[in-house]
């Protein structure tokens, strides 16, 4: 997977999608990921807990499409770690 976000989109929407992810002691480390799909022209951000779900789709220029779940909390950390 190979894309191009702005920085303060992709902050904003991790944010929001993090606020739905579990902590991941539910005994499924899974649910403290966020999944990430790259298609043509937009990136979508999906979180999930045993009982909730947001997803949301922001503007991206994809280079090669594809799909990668990261712990949530350290992805959204790093995000908005960098600069604009």
């Amino acid at each position: 997977m190979k894309l191009t976000v702005s920085t303060s989109q992709l902050a904003g929407a991790l944010k929001r999608a993090s606020r739905c992810v579990g902590n991941g002691r539910t005994g499924h480390p899974i649910l403290a990921c966020v999944l990430l799909t790259a298609t043509d022209g937009s990136l979508t951000i999906a979180g999930f807990d045993l009982q909730t779900g947001i997803s949301l789709r922001i503007p991206a220029s994809t280079d090669t499409p594809g799909s990668v779940a990261i712990n949530a909390q350290v992805l959204t950390d790093l995000v908005c770690a960098l600069p604009s």
